[in-house]
C-alpha cells in the first residue's frame, strides 16, 4: 500500500484536506492468478462551528 495526505491549512484554508491511496496485490487463498489494484482519493472539507445568536 502506497498513501499520501496533505493538509491544506498551510495554505490558509483549514479544515481542507486530500488523501490518496494505492494498493495492489494477488489472491493467495485459491489456485487462480488473480491480481487487484485498488486507487483511492478524497478531498474533505471540515467546517468550523459558528455559533449565531441571531437564530436563537
Amino acid at each position: 500500500m502506497l498513501s499520501y495526505g496533505y493538509d491544506f491549512a498551510p495554505l490558509g484554508v483549514p479544515g481542507l484536506t486530500f488523501m490518496t491511496r494505492y494498493l495492489k496485490g494477488n489472491d493467495g487463498k485459491s489456485d487462480t492468478h488473480i491480481k487487484e489494484s485498488e486507487r483511492d482519493t478524497e478531498l474533505a472539507y471540515e467546517s468550523r462551528v459558528v455559533h449565531l445568536k441571531a437564530w436563537v
